[in-house]
């Protein structure tokens, strides 16, 4: 059983309606039955804020079921320091994420109970994300954490990646289909995650060593 501990997200525009809630994940390791590359379904684009540190937004490009039970959800896998030129699965530490969602509840399934799970392979490590909280069915509903990202640390929910692969989970917390699709985040939505890529112990050396020959070259 996934354990969440939710915390309000303070300080959101109000663009960002419906009350959306930030929680460390804390969940038992997991065998999903699904697991598809995040890029098979969403376009990235990348920007650098800093050496090593970069936003990276995901935009789905078809919708995307949200199904009951963590378990039982399909898991999107992306490696995010391969996504941004640097060595495949470097470790990878998100301080922020934001959002820009729109999905639709099919009655009796309500808005709230959606769930987008960030975190690294067994769900032990991350943060989950309830983009809405309208107790109801319906939509298309529009959330979003209102033209910016959400700061990790300021919450306590920043966490480290290592391997940095993200697994990128959509699911529904309460069972009203007995198993079937509860709801549907629709294409064009998405999410971006502040991240910062962490060299590899061997990388850190040859740093430590290229800056010694620098030193002693200008001696």
């Amino acid at each position: 059983m996934t354990k969440l501990a939710v915390l309000a997200v303070a300080g959101l525009a109000a663009a960002a309606s419906a009350n959306p809630h930030l929680s460390a994940t804390n969940g038992n390791a997991i065998a999903p039955t699904q697991v598809v590359n995040l890029l098979d379904v969403a376009d990235v684009s990348l920007s650098n804020s800093r050496s090593n540190e970069w936003n990276i937004q995901l935009t789905f490009n078809q919708d995307i079921n949200y199904t009951f039970g963590f378990p039982n959800a399909t898991v999107f896998v992306i490696d995010l320091a391969a996504v941004v030129g640097k060595p495949a699965g470097a470790e990878a530490y998100i301080h922020a994420i934001g959002w820009n969602t729109t999905h639709t509840a099919f009655s009796p399934s309500w808005l709230s109970e959606f769930r987008i799970e960030f975190t690294d392979a067994g769900a032990t490590t991350g943060v989950g994300l309830s983009p809405s909280g309208t107790a109801g069915s319906g939509g298309p509903e529009n959330n979003n954490s209102g033209g910016s990202k959400v700061d990790l640390v300021g919450l306590g929910l920043d966490f480290t990646l290592n391997p940095g692969l993200l697994h990128l989970t959509l699911w529904d917390t309460f069972n009203d289909f007995g198993g079937g699709n509860e709801g549907v985040l629709l294409a064009g939505s998405w999410v971006s995650i502040g991240t910062k890529i962490v060299p590899a112990p061997g990388a850190l050396a040859l740093l430590g060593l290229g800056g010694l020959a620098s030193i002693r070259r200008r001696r």
